[in-house]
């Protein structure tokens, strides 16, 4: 890390990415103190069993905004790392209602948590590609300028938490980075194209 942060708080770290984004930062900064809230367990076992006096754990639900203000107000942390929404495809054409309503209300309140509790910390929002949408040949190479044209619901409810972090930014004046993460490869999030086609290759 460049910057020196003392508080670090990631939601969702129970999940693929939030759960070995905690294994990271425990094992290269030891100045850290790392925060994690959880919804469902995922794998919240494997991060107690190795970590349990390292990551200060706080089961809450994101959608519940009093909950989520009080633990903002509790911890302070100077970073927040936003993963904590459902990032199942499949799922949001089955249940968009569940996916948008939910990556919607959680994002909506960390971000008016952190406004309204003063604080100042960095945010990290964890966007995606998908909300590019379909691209054409001819627009390559995709660039941060390119129109949001989302085709799905899960693409709908990033590209929501996208532009609600740019009216923060811009309004608020909160110091938050938006990444947009193409195809990645993670062994702990079985749900992803890329990791079970691989997962395929290696039973073959």
């Amino acid at each position: 890390m460049d910057r020196k942060f003392k508080r670090v708080l990631i939601t969702g770290i129970a999940g693929a990415g939030g759960s070995y984004l905690a294994e990271y930062i425990l094992n290269n900064e030891k100045n850290v103190k790392i925060f994690g809230i959880y919804r469902s367990n995922g794998y919240i076992k494997i991060l107690k069993k190795k970590y349990k006096k390292k990551i200060n754990f706080f089961k809450v639900d994101l959608n519940n905004f009093k909950k989520t203000y009080d633990i903002l107000k509790k911890i302070k942390p100077d970073l927040v790392v936003h993963l904590a929404s459902d990032a199942r495809v499949r799922k949001s054409f089955d249940e968009p209602l569940v996916v948008i309503r939910n990556n919607i209300n959680i994002m909506l309140n960390l971000l008016e948590s952190i406004r309204t509790n003063n604080i100042n910390p960095i945010v990290l929002i964890c966007s995606t590609s998908e909300v590019y949408g379909k691209v054409k040949k001819s627009e390559f190479p995709i660039t941060e300028k390119h129109i949001m044209k989302p085709v799905n619901p899960y693409s709908v409810s990033k590209s929501f938490q996208d532009l609600v972090s740019q009216m923060y930014c811009e309004s608020y004046k909160l110091k938050i980075i938006i990444t947009r993460m193409f195809s990645y490869i993670n062994p702990r999030a079985k749900f992803l194209f890329q990791t079970a086609f691989t997962r395929q290759i290696v039973d073959i």
